[in-house]
């Protein structure tokens, strides 16, 4: 699963494929420990987390066990080995003539500045810009998660908390009654976005608060059977 042997909570949360609150849990329930904290974040064995993903998820954990199972390459004894004659004269003639070679092509994709016959540039066509070596479509970069995608996101919006109310009145006063329309359909779909976000917040506040009362109860039940045994 992973080639480290420790894991932030971070990338342990990701392991187990769990939101936030469910870690959380598992680690107020003893079921997950750190091994060790640096400031706000804690760290975790890697082994631990792949036994309490087994735990969490077995069926997809056996699956994972059989593919990797079918992927092995067999033994050497259960290889299949192909006896060849140790004499050449047994050999077709095909087998011992040498295999044609490819004629050796340049390059489709001409430097980005060639020179001609009269040293002047030479600037390769625009169907051939942007690509790699052999001629292909250079990689697109990979994005954003979308976790980080919101983050990034809510830290832009932050700027809002620059803009006073003149500000507004004057953006507004500029305006082309043409864009009225658009401009309200957007501030409509940020609301929207604002509103489900605030429900997301409030349903896991909610929850994060159950969570830690239940733990408050448990280590009072504790506290006071320690004390009654005394």
């Amino acid at each position: 699963m992973t080639s480290f042997r420790f894991l932030d909570d971070v990338d342990a949360q990701r392991q187990l494929g769990v939101d936030r609150l469910t870690f959380e849990e598992l680690l107020h329930t003893k079921r997950l420990r750190p091994v060790s904290r640096q400031g706000t974040l804690s760290f975790y064995r890697a082994a631990d987390i792949a036994r309490l993903r087994a735990e969490l998820y077995p069926e997809t954990e056996a699956e994972d066990d059989e593919a990797a199972a079918d992927a092995t390459p067999p033994d050497d004894d259960q290889a299949q080995v192909i006896a060849l004659p140790t004499d050449p004269s047994a050999l077709p003639d095909s087998a011992l003539a040498s295999p044609p070679r490819q004629p050796q092509t340049a390059s489709k994709v001409p430097p980005a500045h060639q020179e001609g016959p009269e040293g002047e540039a030479i600037t390769p066509s625009p169907s051939l810009m942007g690509r790699g070596p052999g001629g292909g479509a250079k990689p697109k970069k990979k994005g954003h998660d979308p976790a980080m995608r919101v983050h990034l996101r809510l830290t832009a919006d932050l700027k809002w908390y620059d803009i006073t109310d003149p500000d507004l009145q004057a953006w507004f006063n500029q305006l082309h009654p043409e864009t009225y329309a658009r401009r309200r359909a957007n501030a409509e779909f940020v609301k929207q976005r604002m509103e489900q976000i605030i429900a997301l917040l409030d349903a896991g506040q909610a929850r994060y608060e159950a969570l830690v009362e239940q733990a408050a109860d448990g280590d009072v039940q504790q506290t006071g059977g320690g004390v009654g045994e005394g």
